[in-house]
């Protein structure tokens, strides 16, 4: 019988820091080791976890196929040491091309999100996610296709129906067993320690070493150094009170070429960017609201 460990599937979106919740997990020392925590290279999973979902299609996989899976995935390691194994891939939920098919933003994420419950149906199952503003991801994204046309690509979705909160209804009520983790990606320099906890299922008492990754980014070189030299010299400070320095860095160091986005889509201009970020802000609300949803503020 296999051993009940938790699953976290980190679902995206899209262009939200890419790979970095995988490598800012791996540089943690321990996790596997000390507390059974897995977070595997992702060329070990991806293709694996898609084709096996798109295969059972929502049907319980044996025990059999289960341990097939784990073994494609981590290779020979013990699955009776696993407690928690954290996969990520922005594809789970769709391609790029393929974000606003059927006339909506992920239209399929509830069945999706099922397949992939499936997979491992006995044992707990989580869900994260960031949520990124409709003005940045819809140019953003679209920007990554090939040879697609901007009609092609919203595939008749009204700008105003674009609601992450219809997404994460989607895949709530598909899995009403399984806890949903949500951020807006435009916070992430500021959460993304506690985002890290949560996939990882630690405390705020464990340091993540790489809780730092995505400001440092985003960062000039002397605002970064400053910024880790004053961290450093006040280790007393809690979760909160480290939130609020790296905001009050970021607004006197943020590198302007790292944080900009140049939007350029057809028949967009000002208007339409305060119109969707609007609704954006509403949707936040909504969002914050929605029971079996873990919303993490900045």
């Amino acid at each position: 019988m296999l051993t009940p460990f938790t699953i976290c599937y980190h679902l995206g979106a899209p262009h939200t820091n890419e790979d970095l919740v995988v490598w800012s997990l791996r540089k943690q020392p321990g996790l596997s080791r000390d507390r059974g925590v897995f977070v595997p290279r992702p060329r070990h999973y991806r293709t694996a976890i898609i084709e096996a979902a798109a295969d059972l299609r929502g049907e319980p996989a044996t025990e059999e196929f289960q341990r097939d899976l784990l073994t494609k995935m981590l290779g020979e390691v013990d699955q009776s040491t696993i407690n928690r194994l954290i996969l990520s891939s922005d594809n789970f939920l769709s391609f790029p091309a393929h974000v606003f098919q059927s006339g909506g933003l992920y239209m399929k994420s509830g069945e999706k999100t099922r397949w992939m419950r499936n997979l491992f149906p006995d044992n707990p199952c989580e869900f994260h996610l960031a949520i990124v503003n409709p003005a940045t991801f819809v140019p953003t994204t679209f920007n990554t296709r090939e040879r697609q046309s901007y009609e092609a690509f919203m595939d008749g979705t009204p700008l105003h129906d674009v609601r992450w909160s219809s997404v994460i209804e989607r895949i709530r009520d598909a899995n009403p067993d399984c806890l949903i983790t949500v951020w807006c990606n435009e916070d992430s320099p500021v959460v993304w320690s506690t985002v890290l906890h949560e996939l990882a299922g630690t405390d705020f008492n464990t340091e993540m070493l790489g809780s730092l990754d995505i400001v440092e980014r985003i960062m000039t070189a002397e605002g970064f150094e400053r910024l880790t030299q004053y961290l450093a010299d006040r280790d007393f400070l809690n979760e909160v009170q480290r939130r609020e320095v790296i905001a009050i860095f970021l607004d006197k160091y943020a590198d302007p070429d790292a944080v900009e986005a140049e939007i350029d889509l057809p028949n967009w201009n000002d208007q339409t960017i305060a119109a969707l970020t609007q609704l954006y802000e509403e949707d936040i609300s909504r969002i914050e609201r929605m029971q079996g949803v873990d919303f993490i503020e900045p």
